[in-house]
């Protein structure tokens, strides 16, 4: 049971959540794969207390049994639509009779490889967003008053020339997040090398608050903390209360070799933006960076980040 919690597990609300303690340790996905170094792929607990003296650092890792089964996501939920009921027994599996869509949405161009889904964490809503990685969009869907699924494109961003490149550079936006207020839309543009932050308090029309840079093909901030950033934002993990986005730069090993290749011998960062909950916007926090080239073992990577208390992308109100 969480602090906070009375009656189960997680929250009874977002607002209930958005009052949680702020967190103190982040549980953080470390690769191996993909390096040349042959050590198993670990999960790295890194301390996230700014009272503690090894703030800033990996204070734990726990190895897989094997060598070169490549971590990637991992499950986590606080449960929070059990918050009313301590008692409650998670025994069934739900799985669909027909296992035929009910509903299809073709997006055609503006939906080139659909990644992430994400929706408002206000159980009454039913406003959902999807990155599309390739086509670089943000996909805005909801259910009409008619009971009908509608879906529009609210962001798009542009391919960039690179003097390296036959063709302009995609974004690449591998992930989306939505704050616990429902307020703001992060995403990522990895291959860019920039993070934003979007104002979707009307879904229909979103307004860019906040951006900032790290790493990427651009070129646009190479270094950070002075960290030489090797790869680009690509996974991340907001606080409940919306002020701290923790950023990591490993998409896929073969990935990162390809687009990022000095990422084999530099190793994954792990940063932290500082965010503007009341009128917007972003700023890499100076006194938070976690360098993954530094691991005992050699250069490792860093991907998917989680807090022990759940985070904004753990849970769902019923």
């Amino acid at each position: 049971m969480m602090d906070g919690a009375c009656c189960g597990p997680g929250y009874a609300s977002p607002a209930e959540a958005i009052k949680a303690p702020r967190e103190k340790l982040l549980y953080t996905i470390a690769i191996y794969t993909g390096t040349g170094i042959q050590k198993p792929d670990y999960l790295a607990t890194v301390d996230a207390d700014p009272e503690s003296a090894t703030y800033s650092q990996v204070i734990h890792r726990l190895e897989m049994p094997g060598i070169g089964d490549e971590l990637h996501h991992m499950g986590w939920n606080a449960c929070s639509s059990c918050h009313d009921d301590a008692a409650i027994s998670r025994k069934y599996l739900l799985v669909p009779e027909k296992r035929v869509p009910v509903e299809t949405m073709y997006l055609g161009e503006d939906g080139l490889i659909p990644l992430e889904v994400k929706f408002l964490h206000d159980p009454d809503s039913t406003h959902g967003f999807c990155g599309a990685a390739l086509s670089s969009n943000v996909i805005h869907f909801w259910k009409s008053e008619a009971g009908k699924w509608e879906w529009e494109k609210i962001i798009d961003v542009e391919n960039e020339p690179h003097p390296e490149w036959p063709i302009p550079v995609p974004g690449v936006m591998s992930a989306i997040l939505v704050s616990m207020d429902d307020k703001y839309l992060y995403l990522n543009n990895w291959l860019h090398g920039d993070m934003r932050q979007y104002d979707i308090s009307d879904p229909h029309n979103p307004v860019l608050t906040g951006q900032v840079w790290m790493g990427g093909l651009l070129g646009k901030a190479p270094e950070v903390n002075g960290v030489k950033v090797a790869g680009g934002p690509q996974m991340y993990q907001l606080s409940l209360d919306g002020k701290r986005l923790y950023v990591t730069t490993s998409l896929f090993s073969t990935w990162d070799n390809q687009f990022y290749p000095e990422i084999r011998t530099q190793g994954g960062v792990m940063l932290m933006i500082d965010c503007d909950v009341e009128n917007g916007g972003m700023k890499i926090n100076e006194d938070f960076v976690v360098d993954f080239g530094q691991e005992p073992n050699g250069p490792s990577r860093c991907h998917e980040t989680r807090y022990p208390g759940g985070d904004c992308t753990s849970d769902i109100w019923l």
